[in-house]
């Protein structure tokens, strides 16, 4: 990629452990999936939140992605097809630092624990 575009600052990058794609996220609240063959972005995941985004981890499976704002929501994404899977408010602005994943659920971990059942 030249450049990852987004209408304000790129808070956080995330590469996928076995698909040659990249996430990004941005203060505008917007989450991009890159495919870094075509050197394209194929998802705009809009919608879910209205703040900055400066939390990503993405799931065991390599299939979900989580994305965290400042606004107190944490979003689980559909990455093969962009679809917001679900909204969860987490009543604490988030900071990224990566995300934990547990085998009965969902484990997001940036100074607490989330859980959202799938």
């Amino acid at each position: 990629l030249s450049s990852i575009s987004c209408s304000g600052i790129v808070l956080r990058v995330l590469f996928h452990p076995k698909q040659l794609l990249l996430f990004s996220s941005c203060d505008d609240g917007e989450v991009r999936i890159w495919d870094l063959v075509t050197k394209s972005c194929v998802h705009s995941l809009k919608g879910g939140h209205m703040s900055a985004v400066p939390a990503l981890a993405l799931s065991p499976d390599g299939w979900h992605l989580l994305s965290g704002d400042r606004d107190k929501v944490v979003c689980v994404w559909d990455i093969r097809n962009g679809a917001r899977v679900v909204t969860v408010p987490v009543f604490e602005a988030l900071e990224g630092r990566g995300g934990l994943f547990g085998d009965s659920g969902w484990w997001w971990g940036i100074g607490l624990l989330v859980v959202v059942c799938m």
